[in-house]
């Protein structure tokens, strides 16, 4: 019950115009995804919520060769974004399933660019007209994004105190920067899921926040406590 009412506040404090990710919300706030399913359904049918231009959630890619023949055309920063790409999705038998808000979290980047990153220009294709698939060439209008909010103060968010007390007693998943950030802003690991650190109330309270900002201001407080 708790957890549906923080993912009601959570999307009426978005502002007007934001993107939603079923299977995100459904891991911020521990909620099934059908759950969260109806809770958007019925905020539209009273609404509260109107849906507007979709987008893609996931892509999934199946190598026709290896991954050292796929990044050997790239050099520079083009083979390392491509590479930390696959690296950060997951990756099965056949497929590499990318869900580019996560992978863009977790890289620190925005999501426009790793959707880039997916399409044409980094995997060589060359379309010989409009996709006909894409949100332009449905609606004929480029999609215009709102400036983002800027989040809170993290000191004025985070119960410091809490954290330092939870970092001590979990060390094996809190114990370095990258782990906390992790947890921070809501991005679950095998070490987190060890420790049970999924449904902790601390556990995505920084998911505002970039992941790059959490990071970094996680590192700067390493050793010297997270009140730095």
């Amino acid at each position: 019950m708790f957890h549906d009412v923080g993912l009601v506040d959570g999307l009426l404090a978005a502002g007007p115009t934001f993107d939603v990710s079923v299977t995100d919300l459904a891991s911020r706030f521990d909620i099934r995804q059908l759950v969260v399913r109806t809770l958007l359904t019925y905020l539209e049918l009273l609404g509260v919520l109107r849906q507007g231009m979709p987008f893609y959630g996931t892509y999934e890619a199946k190598l026709t060769t290896s991954m050292q023949a796929l990044l050997a055309p790239f050099s520079g920063e083009a083979r390392r974004f491509l590479q930390a790409i696959f690296a950060a999705a997951k990756e099965g038998r056949t497929w590499y399933e990318v869900e580019p808000a996560r992978v863009a979290v977790q890289l620190g980047v925005e999501r426009e660019r790793v959707v880039r990153a997916l399409l044409t220009s980094y995997f060589g294709e060359q379309l010989p007209g409009p996709c006909g698939h894409c949100s332009f060439c449905e609606t004929g209008q480029a999609g215009v994004l709102g400036a983002e909010p800027t989040p809170a103060p993290i000191k004025s968010v985070l119960d410091l105190a809490e954290f330092d007390r939870l970092r001590q007693e979990k060390a094996s998943a809190l114990g370095q920067p990258r782990q906390q950030a992790r947890f921070l802003c809501g991005i679950n690991s095998p070490a987190l899921s060890q420790a049970r650190l999924g449904s902790h109330a601390l556990f995505g309270i920084l998911g505002a926040h970039r992941f790059a900002d959490v990071l970094a201001w996680c590192a700067e407080g390493s050793g010297r406590g997270v009140d730095a």
